[in-house]
């Protein structure tokens, strides 16, 4: 966990007075105006994004992977320039560089895909929001249009019981009242 980093008058005049556009061009950051703001993105992907979609165990986020592959990618290029002559005396260091760059390219997937399930939710969500907005709060009346948007299938369980799944995801479990 981290701890809270005091900062003195004097570096927070600084940092508000800190041309951040100037200051990520100077890095190499790719930025594009968008209106009035800019977007920064690395890899299609938003940058701040990057950094947010983290490995809940390691901390580690997707843009560290990315910034360390380049590294490793950087000192690969320049030990094969070494090895140009005697490969054989720069084995180890080769299969070490590799054996990392292979470790980061599965947590990258791992975390990419936890992505995809995070985004994929969040559209079922929203589409479920979109649904239920148009909705009188109370059902009156049998209406197909809005069962059919949110109900995502029903199972029978037994005489007595069947299950919703929502197209949310959630699922409820209803007896049959028979009278």
């Amino acid at each position: 966990m981290s701890s809270y980093i005091p900062y003195t008058q004097e570096e927070r005049d600084r940092a508000h007075r800190t041309d951040l556009i100037a200051l990520l061009r100077s890095q190499g950051e790719m930025l594009k105006r968008s209106g009035t703001e800019y977007e920064w993105r690395v890899g299609g992907q938003h940058a701040m994004q990057l950094e947010l979609i983290q490995d809940s165990q390691t901390r580690t986020s997707l843009g560290m992977i990315e910034r360390r592959l380049t590294e490793l990618e950087n000192q690969f290029q320049h030990l094969l320039e070494l090895a140009a002559d005697d490969s054989a005396a720069y084995h180890a260091q080769f299969k070490e560089i590799l054996d990392e760059q292979t470790a980061l390219k599965q947590k990258r997937s791992g975390l990419e895909a936890n992505m995809q399930v995070q985004n994929e939710n969040r559209r079922r969500i929203t589409a479920t929001q979109d649904a239920l907005a148009d909705l009188s709060p109370r059902i009156t009346e049998w209406d197909e249009l809005a069962i059919r948007q949110l109900v995502d299938t029903v199972k029978v369980i037994s005489k007595e019981e069947i299950l919703v799944t929502l197209k949310s995801g959630d699922e409820i479990r209803q007896k049959i009242v028979i009278e």
